[in-house]
């Protein structure tokens, strides 16, 4: 569709064309529209250069030729094309926001956001241009690719408020962000300001402003008319918070930190609030939390690389992996050779296994052989740390003088020591079974709780947890870090009994359950609080509400807790009882528990005559997942011959076998083709005979 003289000029000026650039444009602004669209971008900027040589450099001429540019990561001409504009135009609304994109194309998201201030604060007049808001939702999504949520949320939340919440696809990115993988429940919240203070506040006209500010997306005014009522009225439990939330706007981490952490301090806070503003400042802080150690790469060259195989390969120290296909280096050939480096010999049968014994992998070596410009060498890969020193020993008792004692040093990288404490790196013998492994996780909780111990946490003054736990002004900090290692171990077996007398040990205790009644409203409460509500105390209609947010937010510790509360009460007919065990049972790490729910499931499906296909297909996918592979031959044998017509069912075992690589997609079609359900013509059998199980190694891996 051609446009004409009468609509809205191209650069975004709120103006006609005829009133703004200039009617003598329309034909060429066609044309370079017309080739734009028909994907001929090289021709779209040739033709605008030739029109910007004829008629000037115009509005909309130079918003179009940059906008292309942006398109097409031509950065370089991109931002000569928009100086150009904002040198002749320096408050140009479209101009202010492409430089912002511009920015954030080149990685920049500080000066992203610093542009897009600029623009906000250059626009005068109620009415907020509407191209706003794919700036926004472009900076929105550079943020949280770059792993600023806070910043990347509220710009997508602005951005969706200029569309009046139309744009399907901006609420979904929204929402999205709540359930983003491995994020902490404190994160899990809506960042926004409280509402003001009573009129009769002193301050509450300025604190007003603050919200016309952030309506506007003008964060920066906003956070500065906060600094100043902080400045004459200090310590006030709002706009701590507000200052904190404002900054994380504006991607400034190291404030939201600082004020969430001086938040956690004010005596208004109540204790949960307190540890919530704690868990807050560690979760954002940019600061490692402990010590971080180096992993380097170590390069030995060898004289005698066959002897060297021949040694390694008869050590039972050593354990090989899988073959390389290329160099992990790029620096020539793959490996011939890759191995772990174990710090006690490996261990052949799951029987012989105990806490004493288990091998733990030190590090990992790569043989290469001779190549033009290099010699035979061996790549050690260690962290900087206890492994090290062990794995450079093992390797002289192992090749003695064949090992040079001067080795080429170089660092790969950084690995967080609190992510080594709570990571096994054993190395298990072939068909240990979850149980095996559950059993030495068990008694391994005290040593890896000894190692915790001895942390030096950057966010409790540099002192180790047992320290710190002394000091009223760290009490917060401590319980916040209690609180994540309560989600750690809790649900493991052995966890929580670990767990309690760690706790019992530091002499520090979490504040009793939040009383409903002191809640003014349960639908406001943050996710993180929401998990210490005395659920004994709620309507079944409140703890319903409670067990959906458990799930719309994944967190999977807070709907177990529901399902048992909703399970406790008789006459809960909110939910069907059978469809909560499910969901217990998917929850629950105790296996025997999550078959004993998955049963009793089964049975109240039948009191209430309701297929019971679903829940033994539930059972047969928790087998495969958790390695209990004794039954599947039989129980997918049931499922064949007696619920393959209940809905749902065939399809589901078909797909289910397909994410589990047991069958194709192309066995799945010509099952179809032969008029037979997937999983029996994938699987080649008759329908009387059960298929043979996987084996374990294939289906669970401890680490």
């Amino acid at each position: 569709m051609e446009i004409d003289s009468y609509q809205q000029c191209p650069c975004q000026s709120g103006k006609k064309i005829k009133f703004c650039c200039g009617k003598d444009l329309v034909s060429d602004l066609n044309a370079v529209l017309s080739k734009e669209r028909a994907g001929q971008s090289i021709a779209a900027l040739e033709h605008l250069e030739r029109t910007i040589e004829k008629v000037g450099p115009r509005e909309c001429l130079l918003t179009i030729q940059t906008h292309v540019l942006i398109s097409h990561g031509e950065l370089e001409k991109a931002k000569e094309s928009n100086q150009t504009l904002l040198s002749n135009h320096p408050a140009h609304i479209t101009g202010m926001q492409q430089s912002a994109l511009i920015a954030l194309a080149e990685g920049d998201t500080d000066a992203a956001i610093a542009k897009l201030q600029d623009t906000m604060d250059a626009i005068t007049g109620n009415e907020l241009p509407i191209s706003l808001a794919n700036a926004f939702r472009s900076v929105g999504i550079g943020l949280l690719n770059s792993g600023q949520l806070i910043a990347g949320r509220a710009h997508l939340q602005f951005a969706s408020d200029l569309k009046d919440g139309q744009d399907e696809e901006l609420q979904r990115m929204i929402y999205e962000t709540y359930g983003f993988k491995g994020l902490p429940t404190v994160l899990k919240r809506s960042f926004n300001i409280a509402q003001p203070p009573a009129e009769d506040v002193e301050w509450h006209k300025k604190y007003v402003n603050v919200g016309r500010a952030l309506a506007r997306g003008q964060y920066r005014k906003a956070l500065k008319f906060l600094n100043k009522i902080d400045a004459n009225f200090p310590d006030e439990h709002i706009v701590v918070e507000a200052i904190a939330i404002v900054s994380g706007y504006l991607g400034m981490s190291d404030v939201l930190s600082e004020r969430f952490r001086r938040l956690a301090q004010l005596p208004s806070c109540t204790p949960w609030e307190a540890i919530e503003a704690e868990m807050v400042a560690q979760a954002i802080t940019t600061e490692p939390a402990v010590p971080e150690q180096r992993v380097l790469r170590m390069s030995f060259q060898l004289s005698d690389l066959p002897k060297v195989t021949e040694l390694a390969t008869s050590d039972g120290h050593l354990v090989s992996l899988p073959a390389d296909q290329q160099d992990p280096f790029n620096e020539g050939p793959a490996p011939k050779q890759s191995y772990a480096l174990l710090n006690k010999e490996s261990i052949r049968t799951p029987e012989d296994l105990t806490i004493d014994n288990v091998p733990n992998v030190l590090s990992e070596i790569k043989l290469y052989g001779k190549q033009t410009d290099r010699e035979a060498r061996l790549e050690l890969i260690v962290s900087d740390d206890h492994c090290k020193s062990e794995s450079m020993t093992k390797l002289q008792e192992m090749l003695g003088d064949l090992l040079p004692s001067d080795p080429q040093e170089t660092e790969l990288g950084h690995v967080s020591v609190i992510d080594r404490v709570f990571r096994v790196d054993w190395h298990l013998p072939q068909g240990t079974d979850r149980a095996t492994f559950d059993s030495l996780m068990e008694q391994h909780f005290p040593a890896m709780l000894d190692q915790y111990k001895q942390l030096p946490f950057s966010y409790l003054g540099g002192k180790t947890i047992s320290e710190a736990a002394q000091l009223d002004e760290y009490r917060a900090g401590v319980q916040g870090l209690l609180i994540q290692l309560r989600s750690i171990l809790v649900d493991r077996k052995g966890g929580k009994e670990a767990y309690d007398n760690f706790v019992k040990e530091l002499g520090v205790e979490l504040p009793g359950p939040i009383d409903p009644a002191t809640v003014d409203s349960l639908t406001e409460l943050p996710p993180f609080l929401m998990q210490f509500l005395d659920l004994e105390e709620l309507s079944n209609e409140d703890l319903f509400e409670v067990h959906r947010n458990s799930m719309v937010l994944q967190m999977p510790s807070e709907l177990l807790r529901t399902v048992d509360a909703m399970l406790s009460r008789d006459g809960f007919d909110l939910m069907p009882r059978d469809l909560m065990l499910s969901m217990k049972a998917e929850a629950t790490h105790d296996n025997d528990q999550a078959l004993a729910c998955l049963e009793e499931a089964r049975d109240e499906a039948r009191k209430e005559g309701k297929p019971i296909g679903q829940f033994l297909l539930q059972e047969f996918e928790m087998r495969l997942e958790r390695g209990l592979t004794e039954k599947l031959p039989s129980l997918l044998h049931t499922l064949r011959t007696s619920h393959f017509q209940e809905p749902g069912v065939e399809a589901g075992l078909a797909q289910l076998l397909h994410r589990y690589g047991l069958i194709d997609e192309e066995q799945i079609m010509r099952g179809r083709g032969q008029g037979m359900d997937p999983a029996l013509a994938a699987m080649g059998a008759p329908a009387a005979e059960p298929a043979a199980a996987a084996e374990p190694s294939k289906l669970w891996l401890p680490e």
